[in-house]
């Protein structure tokens, strides 16, 4: 994850502006920064959490647990939002 941040900050850096640019346009958009930030970070701890389960279960297991989150999300959804989901959905 760090070496995608590092190649990010390079590319910005080789064909948008400095450093000091993407300071000064971060500050001014915290807003757009936080929209793009707080998923990043999700995502990232996702993967990290990936390697901890793998480590802790075996490939089989860790393959159905991962397709449970999959019924999970619908059965939160129906929860949550007060919505039945139809069989296309499922």
């Amino acid at each position: 994850e760090l070496l995608k941040l590092a190649m990010a900050m390079g590319f910005y850096l080789a064909y948008d502006g400095s450093f000091r640019d993407f300071l000064v346009v971060a500050s001014r958009e915290v807003h757009l920064l936080m929209k793009y930030a707080v998923p990043a970070v999700l995502y990232a701890l996702y993967n990290n959490l990936v390697y901890v389960n793998l480590s802790a279960f075996d490939p089989g297991t860790y393959n159905v647990l991962i397709q449970l989150k999959i019924a999970l999300t619908g059965v939160l959804y129906q929860w949550l939002f007060a919505k039945r989901l139809n069989q296309n959905q499922w």
